[in-house]
């Protein structure tokens, strides 16, 4: 059986979820822009806002894990 340290899991598991987080990001901001919560143009900022956010924590965990 393949043994795995703890901190690659924790890394492997954000980068799993990353394709759900997209989708459900992609579907919730296009209700807020169908409920006309958002424009289109702030509903794109908020998606790659929110992204790029993501992205930035993930690179962070992955850093801070590797030492």
């Amino acid at each position: 059986m393949i043994k795995f340290e703890k901190k690659h899991l924790q890394i492997l598991g954000l980068a799993i979820s990353f394709p759900s987080f997209i989708l459900a990001l992609a579907w919730g901001t296009h209700e807020l822009i169908k409920a006309e919560f958002f424009s289109p143009a702030v509903g794109w900022s908020f998606f790659f806002i929110v992204m790029a956010n993501f992205l930035f924590i993930l690179v962070k965990l992955a850093f801070r894990k590797k030492k």
